[in-house]
């Protein structure tokens, strides 16, 4: 599944989908999807893809932003948590800020180095990964769903990973 592609659900269907399921910090959980779906289809990516991301990194009890690392700093994909525990979490003071961050990340594996400072945002500097997203070398390694995992954003093995993220994309899309 492509990450740079149309929309594959609109911004109310994502809105009805998480927010039906009751997620802990609900404003700010709209805030984010808002906000998700205004960045990416701006410049071209399927935010319904990162928002099945972030439902599958903070589903805790069956319930989407639900996780500690959500609840606490509104992170919404995991972003500087390792298996080790966090290594420079992402830290948010809202909504809006946690969308444009996972953006910024998401763009460094799609676009790479060169590709994020064609977007023309200064959003990379939201992004307490960057760094270590720039010399790793997987930059701009990333063109599909099936590329994450197996170290390349989630230890998870990237068929597992992937297949998830693929799955809540499908039930987002087909929701209301």
């Amino acid at each position: 599944m492509i990450i740079k592609a149309p929309p594959r659900a609109s911004v109310n269907q994502a809105l009805a989908y998480v927010l039906t399921r009751k997620p802990a910090r609900a404003n700010y959980v709209a805030q984010y999807i808002i906000e998700l779906w205004r960045l990416c289809t701006k410049l071209g990516y399927d935010p319904t893809v990162l928002l099945a991301q972030a439902i599958y990194e903070t589903t805790e009890d069956g319930i989407p932003f639900n996780s500690k690392w959500w609840i606490d700093t509104l992170n919404p994909a995991g972003i500087g948590i390792t298996d080790d525990g966090p290594q420079s979490n992402l830290v948010s003071i809202s909504g809006v800020i946690s969308a444009r961050a996972h953006f910024a990340h998401m763009a460094g594996y799609v676009e790479g180095i060169h590709g994020r400072s064609l977007i023309g945002t200064n959003y990379e500097r939201l992004d307490p990964r960057w760094d270590a997203l720039k010399w790793s070398g997987m930059a701009g390694t990333v063109s599909k769903v099936e590329d994450l995992g197996s170290g390349t954003w989630a230890s998870q093995d990237s068929a597992i990973y992937s297949t998830k993220i693929i799955e809540l994309v499908h039930q987002i899309a087909r929701y209301g």
